[in-house]
């Protein structure tokens, strides 16, 4: 669990532990109500009140009433965690660390410095929870092609965008940046297994060279070549599809942070993008 420092309360020096930190209570509800009258009654020493005090001394008094969640899979704290905890998958949040989707997460911190911005996470993943990837209704089936506008959300919820001379993935915003031609040699629908290139809003051609990922000519070289592999089934490229590009040097693209690389040749969830198709 987490604990935190006092800062000279109770008349203990500043940086010495004293309990648990304690900020988030879930059960039935007759139960919290014995819980938290405890720890109203507990909490008191020295003249003051201190309400985590309270509750980890009733917590140890009843060990058959509360626990602890030591995993963090049912509410997780994510002041001070690194970026690869959490990761936003098929429209779910998914700790990586369980490999289980995440209840509840708290992104405090907003203006404290952390090794992840995790309240800006937050924010960009919630401003489009109310989008749909697959469009629905109509006659066309929404599949990738050179006349089709595409999009390809990373696991953070953020799209893959172009700014020359760089691939980055910042925004959860689907505007004119994040748009892709993916074009397949010989024209048609896009299929998994193609050697494919994908065309910026400028038209500019993405590139890999060493693992930089970057968006810099028209060329149609061996640079600007990808194979795109789905990661269920086969067949046509189609919006909804999660799916990964593996550059001419046999790494995958990656995404960590808003930072686009082609570092590895493992196809996990920092590879792995799901396509939008404009209707």
């Amino acid at each position: 669990w987490d604990y935190y420092p006092t800062t000279g309360a109770l008349g203990q020096p500043d940086g010495y532990y004293r309990a648990a930190n304690a900020g988030w209570f879930m059960g039935p509800a007759e139960d919290l109500v014995v819980f938290l009258e405890c720890a109203l009654a507990s909490g008191w020493a020295g003249g003051q009140y201190d309400d985590q005090r309270g509750a980890n001394l009733c917590m140890l008094e009843s060990p058959g009433l509360v626990t602890v969640d030591y995993t963090g899979t049912i509410v997780i704290d994510l002041y001070g965690m690194p970026q690869h905890v959490l990761s936003f998958v098929d429209g779910k949040v998914v700790n990586n660390l369980a490999n289980v989707t995440q209840c509840f997460a708290h992104t405090n911190g907003k203006m404290a410095p952390q090794p992840f911005f995790w309240w800006g996470w937050a924010k960009q993943l919630t401003a489009k929870l109310g989008e749909r990837d697959r469009p629905l209704g109509g006659g066309a089936d929404h599949c990738v092609s050179k006349h089709a506008v595409a999009f390809l959300r990373a696991h953070t919820g953020a799209y893959l965008d172009a700014e020359w001379p760089r691939a980055q993935a910042r925004w959860s915003d689907k505007g004119e940046r994040q748009q892709w031609a993916i074009e397949r040699e010989g024209g048609g629908n896009v299929r998994s297994g193609d050697t494919v290139l994908l065309k910026d809003w400028s038209g500019e051609f993405l590139d890999v060279e060493g693992t930089e990922v970057r968006t810099r000519w028209s060329d149609r070289g061996h640079l600007q070549r990808f194979v795109i592999e789905k990661e269920l089934g086969h067949g046509k490229v189609c919006a909804g599809d999660a799916v990964f590009l593996r550059a001419h040097t046999g790494n995958y693209l990656e995404v960590e942070g808003s930072e686009v690389r082609a570092k590895e040749q493992n196809k996990t969830s920092l590879q792995r993008f799901v396509v939008s198709v404009q209707e």
